[in-house]
């Protein structure tokens, strides 16, 4: 096992941190296509926002719920890389980035927790060195 690499426990010291700091640091390591993807799953929770944050006339507020999620997914589909990276930075909490941080191989990982911690690469290299039972 792994001591801050292995799934659970990475996610549980990610939590340990500032959310503002954790989205801050991680907004480097997710890739564009996995944000979008991120918000595309919150479709049914984003009409509201991006009428008012975004673009007034993408979403029909007044439409039934289920044409207003299409409305929503196309909308963000239709989005460039530089507007996902900004609405996902504006919209996501810090346990939906958490979870998309999970993707990261274990040297990603290490040199996240290296940003956020600041102790050396090598040290937490050792701290993540294969612990047996």
């Amino acid at each position: 096992m792994k001591l801050l690499t292995e799934n659970e426990r990475f996610r549980e010291y990610l939590m340990g941190f500032d959310e503002y700091k954790l989205c801050e640091e991680a907004k480097e390591y997710i890739p564009t296509e996995v944000k979008r993807q991120s918000l595309i799953s919150c479709a049914e929770y984003l009409s509201h926002f991006i009428v008012d944050n975004l673009n007034k006339n993408a979403v029909d507020i007044e439409a039934p719920e289920s044409l207003q999620q299409e409305q929503v997914v196309t909308f963000i589909e239709s989005l460039p890389r530089k507007t996902v990276q900004t609405f996902y930075h504006a919209y996501m909490e810090s346990y939906g980035v958490i979870e998309d941080l999970m993707i990261l191989n274990e040297h990603n990982r290490l040199h996240l927790l290296f940003q956020l911690t600041k102790h050396s690469f090598e040290y937490l290299e050792l701290l993540n060195k294969e612990i047996l039972n």
